[in-house]
């Protein structure tokens, strides 16, 4: 459960996606996605077709966030191919009447959380290089540059364990 830090005091529900949950989903991270690009290209973007095939079905955890009964927000945690203790953060989204919020960044710190207790020591994440909100939200979490290539910043985050 997540809360916001205004005078307003929303309570948001964070929880893990269901198949119900897939139209809105997907419709939330397209439209994010013609906010920021302008424009879809159809080759790309199929993984959100069918969330559960392509993330549920290979161990990913997917969460949603709610208020009340809008979706207004979602990322995933995915498992590195090849790789048993590295995860990869996907699909990031927060509603446009609801950024601002630290929202993202709650997501995203729900996702490293998960990763840590699930025994992950790093996890990764690439976004654009000029997409300065989403550089500085993973950079504000501690992800540091390890690969720049054709417009992509990739970000690792170390995990410290607790053992």
């Amino acid at each position: 459960m997540f809360s916001d830090h205004s005078t307003t005091k929303r309570s948001y529900l964070c929880r893990f996606f269901q198949t119900s949950d897939q139209p809105a989903v997907q419709q939330l991270i397209l439209n994010g996605l013609k906010q920021r690009f302008g424009r879809l290209d159809p080759r790309f973007n199929r993984d959100l077709a069918d969330i559960t095939t392509h993330y549920i079905n290979h161990g990913a955890t997917f969460l949603v966030l709610y208020h009340d009964t809008q979706l207004i927000g979602c990322g995933a945690l995915t498992i590195e191919p090849n790789t048993q203790h590295t995860g990869r953060i996907e699909r990031v989204s927060i509603s446009p009447s609801y950024q601002g919020q630290s929202l993202g960044t709650q997501i995203t710190q729900a996702l490293i959380a998960h990763g840590r207790r699930h025994g992950f020591t790093t996890i990764l994440v690439e976004t654009n290089d000029d997409w300065y909100d989403a550089l500085h939200l993973y950079q504000k979490l501690g992800f540091i540059p390890y690969k720049h290539e054709n417009g992509e910043i990739h970000m690792s985050l170390e995990l410290v364990t607790h053992e």
